[in-house]
């Protein structure tokens, strides 16, 4: 006769809330270069896709571990090319998948 195990019952957390983009400040200088600062209620990895380049795509700004350490906060410097009006989406992503976005537009 062979015993059988109970089943182990358990519960599972999971994470269904997007991040908040609290606040999103960006600078544009006279180089062509953007400076974001992006305040979260949390941490998460933050990225950007310039929706005027040929191919856009997604590209990172701060990972969710420099967020954290940092008051849930990104700030970044980037370049874009000069003499157009950018349309870039600016995405806060979760450990979960779970993302908040909001769109700016700028010329560099």
């Amino acid at each position: 006769i062979t015993k059988l195990k109970s089943p182990i019952i358990g519960q599972v957390h999971v994470e269904v809330e997007a991040p908040v983009i609290e606040k999103l400040d960006f600078t544009v200088d006279e180089r062509e270069r953007v400076k974001f600062v992006i305040d979260l209620d949390g941490a998460a990895t933050v990225y950007y896709k310039d929706l005027t380049d040929k191919k856009p795509q997604w590209k990172k700004l701060c990972n969710d571990k420099q967020t954290m350490n940092i008051g849930n906060s990104c700030t970044k410097t980037k370049s874009f090319r000069g003499g157009v009006e950018h349309t870039v989406i600016i995405r806060a992503e979760d450990a979960a998948f779970n993302y908040a976005e909001e769109t700016i537009r700028f010329f560099a």
